[in-house]
């Protein structure tokens, strides 16, 4: 990952963030797989002077709410040898939601070779990673070995809802038979001109024209549900327009979204 201390987008990015500020710089890093976040660390608080991305002990922090940026980093050799990376404000300067999306940029280390297949699709965004951690921890401990996975590629659907821009959707399409996707945003143009075995309803889940594609392509044996309401107004929408969709036995994957942190939270 010595790749981080020469990069010269990111060079340039840190002496904006700095040279913009009124306060100090302080750098909070924020890597998947999560164990990357030590040695970038280390590798920008050693790295050559003259390169620019040199930190001092200082400007590094293991908090978020300390820290003015925050660099984010994704990896995964599976699917391709890029690492992504981008630099955004932290929370503690925009406020809660006001801080925009990282703007990843990619970056191909020389000792690896491009990825031999053509149709290999990379992530449309971090949810991709959400959503194979879900199922590898905790989906995956529920299947009896390789038929029963199998079995869920061959005739289980998934139901994707706010699903754009994709990413849970792209992971689940290679783990079902079919998903579809229901949000009135776009998905990624990447997902539908690839994947066969995704369909976009461009309408929200209480629309009419929505529910008439679930009673179509239902029932589903997975549900995923990333909305922006508060827990009751997300039990009141799926009671009223998921659950009727849900096959018997199905298993359902929900975010909430907490007013303030909820007592005891860290």
């Amino acid at each position: 990952m010595g790749w981080v201390a020469f990069s010269p987008e990111l060079r340039q990015a840190l002496k904006t963030a700095r040279s913009s500020l009124s306060r100090s710089f302080c750098l909070k890093i924020s890597a998947f797989p999560k164990n990357m976040e030590v040695a970038i660390g280390e590798i920008l608080l050693t790295a050559p002077v003259a390169q620019g991305c040199r930190l001092e002990e200082k400007e590094l922090s293991p908090s978020a709410s300390q820290a003015s940026h925050v660099l984010h980093v994704v990896h995964s050799p599976e699917w391709s040898p890029l690492f992504y990376y981008g630099l955004t404000q932290s929370h503690s300067l925009t406020g809660p939601t006001s801080a925009p999306p990282p703007s990843f940029l990619s970056f191909l280390p020389p000792s690896f070779e491009k990825p031999s297949s053509s149709s290999s699709l990379p992530p449309v965004s971090r949810a991709y990673f959400k959503m194979r951690e879900i199922w590898e921890e905790r989906l995956e401990e529920g299947m009896e070995g390789g038929r029963e996975e199998e079995m869920w590629k061959k005739d289980r659907k998934a139901l994707d809802v706010g699903a754009s821009p994709g990413g849970w959707t792209q992971y689940l399409s290679d783990k079902l038979s079919q998903v579809v996707a229901v949000d009135g945003a776009s998905l990624h143009p990447s997902l539908l001109s690839s994947l066969s075995n995704v369909r976009h309803v461009p309408y929200r889940i209480q629309a009419e024209e929505a529910t008439e594609v679930l009673k179509e392509e239902g029932p589903f044996h997975l549900v995923c549900v990333d909305i922006n309401l508060f827990p009751q107004g997300a039990a009141d929408l799926i009671l009223q327009h998921v659950f009727p969709h849900m096959a018997h036995h199905a298993l359902l994957i929900l975010t909430l979204k907490f007013p303030r942190k909820p007592t005891g939270a860290r």
